[in-house]
Order: C-alpha cells, then sequence, then structure tokens
C-alpha cells in the first residue's frame, strides 16, 4: 500500500516554498476535498500563467488566519467563499493578499447557460447547439431557481447575521423536490420552499428575534441582493445551485453516467468567466508582486 504524506496544518503555507520554482503563485482555499476542482478551474481562467498546487486549510478561519500570518514569499493568495455573511453585506478584514469571492461560493460560477448548453451539446450528440439550446430552456429554470430560491437565502443570511442557530444551508436542496410523473423525474416544487420559508421565518421569531427587527433586516438584504448584477449569487453554489444544475442537465444527457466531480470538471472547461474575472485580477496582481 502507498504511503500519502499528510501535511501538519501548521506546515501547510510551506508548501509554496516547494512548489515554487514550478509556478508562479500558490492559492490557498478553504475545504478540503475540492482542491482538484479548484486547480482544474484556474488553470481555465488564468491562460498563460501556471499554478500547479491548490492547498485546503481546513476552514475559513484557517484561511484567514494564514493570511495575516503570511510573510509573502512566494507569491500567495488565500480564497475565501462569501458565504451567508456576505450575503447579508457583512464584511472581512480587508488584506492584500485575501480574495473573497463576490458570490456565494466558487461553485456559483459554473451556473451558466454557456456551460449547461455545451454539457447538454456534448452529451446529446445528435443534435446542433440551435436545437439543443432550445431544448433546454435556459432562461425559464433560470427564473424558477431566481424566484424560489433567493427569498430563501435572504432569510438564512439575517437567521445567520442575528446568531438564531437555525439550521441554513445544510438543508438538503432534494427537500425542495417533488416528483409530478414518473417520465419527468423530480423537479423543483415552490410550494413546498414557499411553505418551508413559511415555517423557517416563524421559528426564527420562535427563537427570540423580534418580528419587526427581523421583517427590516430581511429588506435591507433583500435591497442588497436585488441590486447586484446576478441575484441568484446569493445562493449557495456547492449546496443548492449545482445540485439543481447537476439535475437540470442530466435530464438532457440520457444515457451519460457523469459523476458529480467530474461534472464539475467538465463544467469548469466550458463555463463563462466574466464573473470569475475579479479573481483572476486578484490573482495576477499578486504574480505581478512576486
Amino acid at each position: 500500500m502507498t504511503n500519502i504524506t499528510k501535511w501538519p496544518p501548521e506546515s501547510l503555507t510551506s508548501l509554496g516554498v516547494l512548489y515554487d520554482p514550478l509556478q508562479d503563485i500558490m492559492v490557498f482555499v478553504e475545504d478540503e476535498g475540492c482542491e482538484a476542482f479548484y486547480l482544474e478551474f484556474i488553470s481555465c481562467l488564468m491562460d498563460g500563467y501556471r499554478v500547479q498546487k491548490v492547498v485546503a486549510l481546513g476552514g475559513r478561519e484557517n484561511v484567514l488566519r494564514k493570511a495575516r500570518e503570511y510573510n509573502g514569499r512566494p507569491s500567495a493568495l488565500f480564497v475565501i467563499d462569501g458565504d451567508l455573511s456576505w450575503v447579508a453585506g457583512d464584511s472581512v478584514d480587508h488584506h492584500p493578499r485575501l480574495f473573497q469571492h463576490p458570490c456565494y461560493c466558487i461553485e456559483n460560477y459554473l451556473f451558466c447557460k454557456k456551460a449547461a448548453l455545451e454539457i447538454a451539446y456534448e452529451c446529446h450528440g445528435k443534435k446542433t447547439r440551435e436545437a439543443v439550446e432550445k431544448d433546454i430552456q435556459w432562461e425559464d429554470f433560470y427564473f424558477l431557481i431566481r424566484e424560489v430560491f433567493v427569498d430563501l437565502f435572504v432569510a438564512y443570511a439575517v437567521s445567520h447575521k442575528m446568531s438564531t442557530g437555525m439550521q441554513t444551508t445544510k438543508k438538503p436542496v432534494c427537500d425542495s423536490f417533488s416528483q409530478y410523473s414518473r417520465s419527468r423525474g423530480p423537479e423543483v416544487d415552490p410550494d413546498k420552499v414557499r411553505e418551508y420559508l413559511k415555517e423557517f421565518d416563524a421559528e426564527v421569531v420562535r427563537r427570540g428575534i423580534p418580528k419587526d427587527d427581523y421583517d427590516k433586516e430581511k429588506h435591507i438584504v433583500r435591497l442588497r441582493i436585488n441590486a447586484l448584477s446576478d441575484p441568484v449569487d446569493a445562493i449557495s453554489g456547492k449546496n443548492y445551485l449545482f445540485p439543481l444544475l447537476e439535475l437540470y442537465i442530466r435530464q438532457f444527457c440520457f444515457g451519460n453516467s457523469i459523476s458529480s466531480d467530474s461534472l464539475k470538471l467538465r463544467l469548469s472547461k466550458c463555463c463563462s468567466m466574466d464573473k470569475a474575472e475579479p479573481f483572476k485580477n486578484a490573482i495576477i496582481s499578486q504574480i505581478l508582486q512576486k
């Protein structure tokens, strides 16, 4: 059996020294298990620059702490998700080596028509892109997700900000599904989500949060989210948008077996990178300071 070296948490930032001759920058992220996806996404984003290694530091607080402690050699960028605090409008302490995604998380970048169309087109194999584009009806799907889930995440963000201790993004997105017919498979049920949101709001008040305060804060956050170029950015890409996109794409990929991890890698190669431009600029900025 091959023994894989596991680096102690406090030594992870030192890996940059080992990889420095092979790459232009070291990228540190939050969650273990997402390194391959991050590396593929960055490779597609950063044409002409070398990134060979992405290191997970095991959580948001570790990334924030290491960004403050890092001595600046070799070049490095410490990356955190937006999360519910970003949705609520809270900010993190600015640091030149720290980057916060201007959306819920990196998976939000995958949620786009360009990527969905390309995967569905490849899976079908016998129709033109134009024909597949008509089939997938992306706009209908997008506006359903926006209509159903943005208000839910407004409530999640305010609940998190007010420290209610309630379960939020860990609630499985599949709880929002109903199966209307065997041939169509499970689909988002707007009525289920609206009913759950009513129950969620009532539970927040039962836990001692004044209703007027809660409603006022929700109004403020809702205005902030509606002012975004894409309000869907406030929905968790990892726990909601990607599973929803995966279910949606599989409707058009009959007979094609694609694992979730494989689908993420394929989406990375064909999604629009416009939304990730600030991420790209942050990486380049640190490289140029090398």
